[in-house]
């Protein structure tokens, strides 16, 4: 029968090329020497279409400024073992953390952001894939939100009243406010 396709025999013998479609082939490969004399053998070859190669991942955890941060990337497909770095144009990881190439980004961030990176990886056939994810890591709140300043408070009918106060501050955003009666 023929070869697979995708695949190609030289004159010297070299079997060479991508096969495009998976399954099992028989051949008769034949060699003739300078002296007109002739040899053949019949060949079978399996050949196992894989699942592209494909980052499974789709979103990272939040991470916190001083905490510690462990996430486990993952894909599918292709032939493994899978190696794992960032992709040319990507942002750089988040201080103190570390991308291992099996996948694992682990550390302690130093620095609070949003971070777009472009991972990448490459299977044991060389063949890779990306995928951009984002990575916010928030900023330890070390200091308490100020005392609001300022507060007046105007009758507005006679079961309403209207409150007004000069807003906090915090070194990570106010959240919100609650009022209590005493």
């Amino acid at each position: 029968g023929p070869l697979p396709p995708g695949l190609n025999l030289t004159t010297n013998g070299l079997l060479s090329g991508i096969p495009t479609v998976g399954g099992a082939f028989g051949f008769v490969v034949q060699v003739t020497d300078a002296a007109a004399g002739i040899a053949t053998q019949s060949l079978n070859l399996t050949i196992i279409a894989l699942d592209p190669l494909e980052i499974v991942t789709t979103s990272l955890p939040q991470g916190t400024a001083g905490s510690a941060y462990s996430t486990q990337l993952a894909a599918t497909g292709g032939q493994a073992p899978y190696t794992w770095s960032l992709a040319s144009g990507s942002s750089p990881i988040p201080p103190g953390l570390n991308l291992t190439t099996d996948g694992l980004l682990s550390g302690t961030p130093t620095a609070a952001g949003t971070f777009d990176l472009l991972t990448q990886v490459m299977d044991a056939a060389a063949t890779t894939a990306t995928q951009s994810l984002s990575l916010t890591v928030i900023a330890v709140d070390t200091t308490a939100p100020s005392v609001p300043t300022g507060l007046t408070a105007t009758l507005a009918g006679s079961t309403q009243v209207n409150l007004l106060w000069n807003a906090s501050t915090d070194d990570v955003g106010v959240a919100g406010y609650r009022l209590e009666r005493s």
